[in-house]
C-alpha cells in the first residue's frame, strides 16, 4: 500500500538543479510549509538541515556564479565536482531537476528520502525505480506525470489559438491563474489515479501504471479543458 501520511509542514526537501523547474517547485513547497534543506546548480551544492533561504536562492540563481553567491548559513558546501553528493542527503522529498540518470546503481543504496519527484527528464530508469520502491521503500513519481506543467501550458496556448471561445474564457479567468490551477488539478488527479492503481497492484511501480493510464487516455481520446 502507498504511504500517504506525508505532512508537508514537517517535511524537508532537496532540489538538485535550482533552475527553471527546481526553483518554482521550491517556492511552491515552501509556501505549503516544507523546508528546503539542500539546493544545487552547476556551480555548487548547499546543505543546511535547518533550512535554506528560498527567496535568496531564487534571487541569485541567474547571477554570475549562481548559488555561490548565497550569503546565509550553510552546514556543508559541495564543489562543482561533488554536486551529486547532495542527492544522498537525508530528506523527505528529493527533487532531481538537473539531468538524466542522476540516480543509478552507483548511488541508489545511498538515497535517503521517502519520495522522489522527477523534475528532470528520466533522472532514473525503470529498473532503478523498481529497486527504490520494492527494496528501499522509496516512491519515485515519474517525470511525464509530475513535471508535465510545461506541456499543459503549451496545450492551453494551442487551444487558445484555435478556439476563440476557449481563449476568451481563459482570459476572463486570467491566463496565469487558469494555467496554474489547471496544472495543479490535472497532475493531482493523475497522481491520485495512479496511487489508487498501485494500492491494487502490490508488485507494480509508479512508472508502469502511469504509462498504463496514459495509454488508456490516448485510446479513449479523453479531452481536458
Amino acid at each position: 500500500a502507498i504511504d500517504d501520511t506525508l505532512d508537508l509542514s514537517k517535511s524537508k526537501f532537496v532540489v538538485q538543479g535550482f533552475g527553471n523547474v527546481g526553483a518554482p517547485t521550491a517556492m511552491k513547497l515552501q509556501q505549503l510549509g516544507a523546508t528546503l534543506v539542500g539546493a544545487s546548480d552547476i556551480n555548487t551544492a548547499l546543505w543546511n538541515p535547518n533550512g535554506l533561504d528560498v527567496q535568496e536562492l531564487n534571487r541569485i540563481r541567474k547571477q554570475h556564479g549562481g548559488l555561490k553567491n548565497y550569503t546565509h548559513d550553510v552546514h556543508k558546501i559541495f564543489s562543482a565536482k561533488k554536486l551529486d553528493w547532495l542527492l544522498e542527503a537525508p530528506c523527505d522529498i528529493l527533487i532531481p531537476s538537473a539531468r538524466p540518470d542522476a540516480i543509478t546503481g552507483k548511488n541508489v543504496d545511498r538515497i535517503q528520502c521517502r519520495y522522489i519527484l522527477q523534475g528532470a527528464n528520466t533522472p532514473s530508469s525503470k529498473s532503478i525505480e523498481y529497486y527504490l520502491h520494492h527494496r528501499r521503500k522509496i516512491l519515485s513519481l515519474t517525470d511525464f506525470i509530475v513535471n508535465a506543467g510545461g506541456v499543459i501550458g503549451c496545450a492551453v496556448e494551442r487551444n487558445m489559438y484555435v478556439d476563440h471561445s476557449y481563449k476568451q474564457r481563459v482570459k476572463n479567468m486570467g491566463i496565469r491563474n487558469y494555467v496554474e490551477k489547471l496544472i495543479a488539478k490535472t497532475i493531482s488527479k493523475n497522481v491520485s489515479d495512479i496511487y489508487e492503481r498501485m494500492n491494487n497492484k502490490s508488485d507494480a511501480i509508479f512508472r508502469d501504471l502511469a504509462w498504463e493510464l496514459a495509454l488508456e487516455r490516448l485510446n479513449s481520446h479523453e479531452v481536458w479543458q
